[in-house]
């Protein structure tokens, strides 16, 4: 299963975004969609399992919500490279673990993924219109459910994850949504809950416009929606053992057409339906030309929607149709689809077919088919094997060619280019009497040949003499050494290494004997191996100022160089600063003393095998314990904090202390220590009546410090740190709970800075 680092999601983008240009549209024009892979890496598959249909889910949806409407993924393809076209980091693959394969499939549930969620934006305009809000708990019932609302005059769109984004729970809540019409609503209205599963998110919607239809809301997420003549259909989806509801707006007859198990009613105005998301799929006819198609997300991976130039997309064609349809066309009463099937394949248009269909066509082919009364048409696609014959390679008359004369004695070298240039790379100095950087002559890809001449002495294959040659081509290049036709050498290279000193003993020669040295090496990027003080600089950087290094790690905009540290952290780094940091926190279990006026100490146990620290504070005979899981990326991604037994307070709270245990390790410089400190001092302070913040639940901020602003109506308490958030997100000086102004900087403060002044 793919790791996720517990701290792996921003939530600052539409912050900084109103910060930075707020008058633009929020673009993200390389959002990750896979990953390249360095020479000897876990390879293309293992990548596309990281990146995959769930971090889709997740994180593309985590970009919608905080507003982006330019949305380009690198990559949906990757191919091949053909030689001299990626960089020296990678080899012949660039599957990358894109959407689709390098060898051109579309086999990768990603890419299933990726097609509901751009068919849902493709027929929901409203969301480019709509106004960002920030992130929030309050529109459920459950706060480990975080909702991040886009709002227009009328449609709302409620992007819904959970609160730890990497949660491998499922989790049920419910949600309100507010409606034009009906206000608030609590849905779903006719079952206990819904279900967010392990690391998924959500599209809810309310007001939501489906041709001349309106959605009071739907908790099933859409998959698309096209009105023609004479009906109107939509289709939503949920994911396995979900249950959803919907509402449409108007009171009016709901028949169940297909499948079961929904349940219907009719409110003061609204229809509603309830299902739980099974198998089978489900047709229910709704106020007589409304036909809503509720599926499960895998059968929803099967339809497509080609595009035809009638209504600017509003009427297109919507067909289940298995492995990928590419083109529709609609002539007259003959309808033609252009695709693919790796099976017979069932083929079903449940809208935009002709009314009096006379004919169906897939790839050419005509097909049998049946079209009922309310016009959708079905057929069977019969899949035939095709018949590849190979050669047979032994028998076939081969040829050949030289590919490297140049090492014959009777090559010419007359049309190739002198070395002659003084320099033209002021980065890094000559240390020959002329340059041969392959770049100051225009040469910066592909493999570069070298020829040299020089007169023999006789002494060259003496004890001592070798030829010395330092070459340098970037990551993985190889060097190989011919004096005359005769190979005396070469470097092989390896994954890591951007240059190499080589020697080679030479053969012996005859004395006054004019011989020339060949040299084939890669291309050459100015690249230097590290040196051992920047090395140890690194590591003092990752041990004693974690916090600054990860800041610098989360900006990079280089994926190159983000997936080379990372390899580097995890291969050298990360297992020596791991050790060190959990013998340091044994020594310091073993050694603490109960604060002043506690009885209790903290039991800390630390698992180096498992990478874990387990801390459990005593409260009435019970333990009250959590465990801090330390990532193999540690510290360049952050600690895990996870409840083990919750005692004495309610899981809001819990769940509270927990952040802030993970806040605090997160923001004081990796120290884990600080975090054990703070969990117990917010159990003690708990048990001693002291009051906690009214926003975050917790006695101790991310910062350690201590609520102390009061609100002089409502006498709650907050953290500085808190309060200062709420007004920025909120826009007011008020308190959050009572809404009366609350004086944030204090008499104290104001008489300061008026006598300054």
């Amino acid at each position: 299963m793919a790791h996720w680092p517990a701290q792996g999601l921003p939530t600052d983008w539409l912050q900084r975004h109103r910060e930075i240009s707020p008058n633009t549209p929020f673009t993200i024009v390389e959002f990750q969609g896979g990953g390249f892979q360095p020479w000897g890496g876990a390879g293309f598959e293992s990548c596309a399992g990281l990146l995959n249909h769930e971090f889709e889910r997740v994180l593309f949806k985590h970009a919608y919500a905080a507003g982006a409407t330019v949305f380009n993924v690198y990559m949906t393809w990757g191919g091949t490279n053909w030689g001299n076209l990626g960089h020296s980091d990678g080899y012949t693959s660039y599957d990358y673990g894109a959407q689709i394969t390098e060898e051109r499939l579309v086999n990768r549930e990603k890419y299933s993924e990726s097609k509901l969620q751009a068919n849902f934006f493709h027929v929901s305009p409203a969301y480019l219109e709509a106004e960002r809000h920030f992130a929030s708990l309050d529109w459920t019932d459950n706060a480990a459910i975080t909702v991040t609302p886009a709002t227009t005059n009328t449609t709302k769109f409620y992007f819904t994850r959970h609160t730890q984004y990497s949660s491998l729970e499922t989790v049920a809540y419910k949600l309100t949504v507010d409606t034009v019409e009906y206000g608030n609503l609590t849905v779903p209205q006719l079952s206990e809950s819904l279900f967010l599963t392990r690391r998924d998110s959500k599209i809810h919607v309310s007001d939501y416009a489906v041709g001349d239809k309106t959605l009071v809301y739907s908790t099933a997420e859409i998959f698309t929606w096209k009105q023609y003549k004479d009906k109107t259909v939509l289709v939503v989806y949920g994911g396995p053992n979900e249950h959803h509801e919907l509402a449409v707006e108007g009171k009016g007859d709901a028949e169940v057409i297909e499948g079961s198990d929904v349940e219907t009613d009719q409110k003061d105005g609204y229809t509603i339906l309830n299902w739980e998301v099974t198998e089978d799929r489900k047709v229910v006819r709704v106020h007589k030309d409304l036909y809503v198609y509720i599926l499960n997300r895998n059968e929803a991976y099967n339809y497509w929607v080609p595009p035809t130039e009638a209504d600017l997309g509003t009427a297109d064609v919507i067909v289940k149709a298995g492995y990928l349809v590419r083109t529709v066309s609609i002539d007259g009463s003959s309808l033609s689809f252009v695709g693919d099937v790796n099976a017979t394949t069932p083929i079903e248009v449940i809208g935009g077919a002709p009314t009096s269909l006379k004919a169906l066509e897939f790839n050419g082919k005509a097909l049998d088919f049946e079209q009922d009364d309310s016009g959708v048409v079905s057929a069977v696609i019969e899949f035939e094997t095709p018949g590849i014959k190979l050669p047979c390679l032994s028998r076939l008359k081969w040829k050949y060619l030289d590919s490297l004369p140049e090492i014959q004695s009777d090559y010419s070298d007359d049309a190739w280019l002198d070395a002659d240039k003084d320099t033209l790379n002021i980065a890094n100095p000559l240390d020959t009497p002329k340059s041969l950087y392959g770049g100051d002559y225009g040469f910066h890809t592909g493999s570069l040949l070298f020829r040299g001449r020089f007169t023999a002495n006789g002494e060259e294959a003496s004890s001592g003499n070798a030829l010395d040659l330092t070459t340098q081509g970037g990551n993985a290049y190889g060097t190989s050494v011919w004096l005359n036709d005769q190979f005396i050498g070469s470097w092989v290279g390896n994954a890591v290494a951007p240059a190499h000193n080589s020697t080679f003993d030479l053969p012996k020669l005859t004395e006054g004997e004019e011989s020339y040295d060949l040299k084939v090496a890669d291309s050459e990027p100015e690249e230097k191996n590290l040196h051992w003080l920047l090395v140890h600089l690194y590591y003092l950087t990752l041990k004693y100022i974690p916090g600054l290094f990860r800041a610098w790690y989360i900006e990079c905009r280089s994926k190159q160089t983000k997936i080379a540290v990372e390899a580097w952290m995890i291969k050298y780094f990360s297992p020596l600063i791991i050790s060190e940091v959990l013998d340091e926190v044994a020594v310091w279990a073993s050694s603490q003393e109960a604060p002043a006026a506690d009885e209790n100490e903290l039991v800390v146990k630390v698992s180096p095998t498992a990478k874990e620290i387990t801390a459990g504070y005593e409260v009435d005979e019970s333990l009250a314990s959590i465990a801090i899981r330390v990532p193999a990326g540690y510290p360049l991604e952050g600690v895990n904090v996870v409840g083990l037994n919750r005692v004495a307070v309610n899981e809001r709270k819990w769940q509270s202390w927990l952040m802030t245990t993970q806040g605090v390790i997160t923001f004081s410089n990796g120290s884990i220590i600080d975090g054990l400190t703070t969990f117990r001092r917010n159990i003690v302070g708990a048990l001693k009546g002291q009051s906690e913040c009214a926003i975050c639940y917790s006695i101790i901020s991310t910062d350690k410090k201590m609520p102390d602003k009061k609100c002089s109506t409502c006498k709650n308490l907050f953290h500085r740190t808190c309060l200062y958030k709420w007004f920025q997100s909120s826009n007011q000086n008020t308190c959050p709970l009572c809404r009366n102004p609350i004086d944030y900087l204090g008499s104290d403060v104001k008489t300061r800075r008026a006598a300054a002044a």
